[in-house]
């Protein structure tokens, strides 16, 4: 059985941001500017229909275009508010987090509390922003039901070892 271990200081601002980063990068097309781009000049082209001929037709499709653009853009608004104020560390600004992965689980240590998260119970591996991410999908969305990350700095020098372990670990379960 191999052991790894790591350790490091929480640094909630910069923890905080690495992990909207990665969850908001897993977003749908929908919710990305290029699906927005298309969308607006869509209304562009109905704009132009409805002042080229005047049509009720392409009142009714700008209407609905622009009722679109404004829920998608509300939709990203909200969802980048909630996300920012949910992806927060569970432990204090400045609290020494060690954390220990075997081939059953990845086990998280910090002063008063102590969690064992196992291999099964996630279904992604990323590295993103220098962080070792494992998350657990909710059935029908696409923002992680269950999300934990150490800092690859954490394990010293031989951090592709680390990854590889966990990878190997996953695919064991």
């Amino acid at each position: 059985m191999m052991h790894v271990r790591g350790r490091w200081t929480v640094d909630a601002a910069r923890e905080g941001r690495a992990m909207f980063d990665y969850v908001w990068g897993l977003r749908p097309l929908f919710l990305r500017w290029p699906f927005l781009a298309a969308l607006a000049v869509v209304a562009a082209v109905a704009i132009g229909l409805v002042i080229g001929t005047g049509s009720v037709l392409g009142w009714i499709v700008l209407g609905l275009l622009g009722s679109l653009l404004l829920l998608v853009l509300v939709l990203r608004l909200v969802l980048v508010r909630s996300l920012r104020a949910g992806l927060k560390p569970g432990v204090p600004d400045g609290s020494t987090v060690e954390v220990a992965l075997d081939d059953t689980a990845w086990t998280s240590t910090s002063p008063g509390q102590s969690h064992t998260f196992p291999w099964e119970a996630y279904d992604r591996v990323a590295v993103s922003d220098g962080y070792l991410i494992l998350t657990a999908a909710r059935k029908g969305t696409w923002i992680p039901h269950s999300l934990v990350y150490a800092p690859l700095a954490a394990f010293g020098a031989d951090q592709e070892s680390v990854v590889g372990f966990v990878t190997a670990a996953r695919k064991r379960r």
